[in-house]
């Protein structure tokens, strides 16, 4: 087996299609179709499930896919140093995360990275939902309670305090609860919730935002807990907490394994570490 089976492998299973692997490695998909199937030949074992959605790796590709990652990272390293200089970082890299997170913390931040690495473009996507592997365009999950899954590294970045707002000029202990919540991964503000033994009929709105409960909180009929940082900037929400935040929460980097070696992803981290450790700051 050489790299360069390895190489149509690793591209039909991130596209999850040999007509998106053709695109990858700018080959025709007769041509995918025919290396993985002769390397299927010579395995005596099928690599990918096929049919007409696409392709799905089999258990000997989940297995296989590991080492292909690490070839390809050394052979990557082989050609910086083959070219005598360090790989510029270069192509699109989605940051997948909260819509607060993106238009309070990123979105002021990105002059700055413009200017350090005008040929790297960034695709912002705000939700909650984990983005699914083997992705062809790379990802970095900015979350502040889903966990990293199996072969994604993790990176702690800073940690943020919540608390709970209420409407100014309102008491907000006889309000209903506004709060985040994920659907299939319950978020830590409403986890918290449940720490607090709030009956679910106190609960009448969920939402997929910290900026939408504050927006809530603001109409007066709502109480939530949110981010300081989000909650001190609402017109209308006025902190209810006596002491100190109620909920702390660490804002997390999560990027696939066979992903954090690529300079645009390294880039993009490094500017997520910076711009995250300073708002923190600003809490």
């Amino acid at each position: 087996m050489e790299w360069d089976d390895l190489r149509y492998v690793l591209a039909a299973a991130r596209s999850r299609s040999f007509i998106g692997a053709s695109k990858l490695l700018k080959v025709s998909h007769t041509t995918v179709g025919r290396r993985i199937k002769a390397l299927e030949r010579d395995l005596g074992k099928a690599l990918f499930r096929r049919d007409r959605e696409g392709c799905e790796p089999t258990e000997v590709a989940l297995r296989l896919l590991p080492l292909a990652e690490r070839v390809e990272a050394e052979m990557r390293d082989v050609g910086r140093l083959a070219a005598g200089a360090s790989e510029q970082a270069t192509g699109l890299v989605e940051v997948h995360t909260g819509t607060w997170i993106l238009r309070r913390l990123l979105t002021p931040a990105l002059p700055s990275f413009c200017t350090q690495h005008p040929k790297v473009r960034l695709h912002f996507v705000g939700d909650v939902v984990e983005p699914a592997p083997m992705r062809a365009v790379p990802v970095v999950s900015l979350r502040v309670s889903v966990m990293a899954g199996r072969g994604d590294i993790e990176t702690a970045l800073a940690d943020f305090n919540y608390s709970v707002y209420g409407p100014h000029g309102k008491d907000p202990a006889p309000l209903p609860w506004a709060t985040s919540y994920g659907g299939q991964v319950m978020l830590s503000p409403y986890k918290w919730l449940l720490g607090q033994d709030v009956e679910e009929d106190d609960v009448s709105l969920f939402v997929d935002d910290a900026d939408l409960v504050a927006a809530a909180i603001s109409t007066g009929n709502f109480k939530g807990l949110i981010p300081d940082i989000v909650g001190q900037s609402i017109p209308g929400t006025v902190r209810a907490s006596e002491s100190g935040p109620d909920l702390v929460c660490t804002m997390r980097a999560i990027v696939a394994r066979h992903d954090a070696a690529r300079p645009e992803v390294r880039a993009v981290m490094s500017w997520l570490e910076e711009t995250i450790a300073a708002a923190a700051l600003r809490q």
